[in-house]
């Protein structure tokens, strides 16, 4: 009896190692469709994505950036600030108008390097994708 009992907690403890790490161990599958995510930051910034998923890979992507005032972060961001600061604004934009095809490049947004100038972004972009995929689930 106790051999058994030690038997059924080792294989609990087996299982439910398994099933935490289930998604490394056979991947995640996601469903063909497509799916939102967004990230509003405490400044009032926001950040959304749209996934199109297909065969379980993203096959586009679409990022929407957006300043604290609502406005999307276009050729416009920074204009009301200084030279140095409109600059600075339009480097970002440039920058993260690239995170959509290294999204789909790379296919794991974890593994997609930041780009200097658009950090901020990367780290709200990470996490609307997130939530996006975990939609899709």
């Amino acid at each position: 009896m106790k051999k058994a009992l030690i038997l059924a907690a080792v294989l609990a403890v087996i299982g439910g190692g398994v099933f935490a790490m289930k998604d490394k161990i056979f991947g995640v599958t996601y469903r063909d469709g497509v799916y939102e995510g967004e990230y509003q930051a405490d400044d009032g910034e926001n950040t959304k994505v749209i996934l199109t998923l297909k065969d379980n890979r993203i096959v586009a992507c679409v990022l929407e950036a957006r300043d604290a005032m609502g406005n999307i972060k276009d050729e416009n961001h920074g204009k009301d600030g200084s030279a140095e600061d409109f600059r600075q604004a339009q480097r970002a934009v440039r920058e993260m108008k690239k995170y959509p095809d290294m999204l789909i490049e790379t296919q794991d947004v974890d593994k997609m390097d930041s780009i200097s100038g658009a950090s901020v972004t990367y780290k709200a972009m990470q996490i609307a994708v997130h939530e996006a995929l975990n939609k899709a689930r």
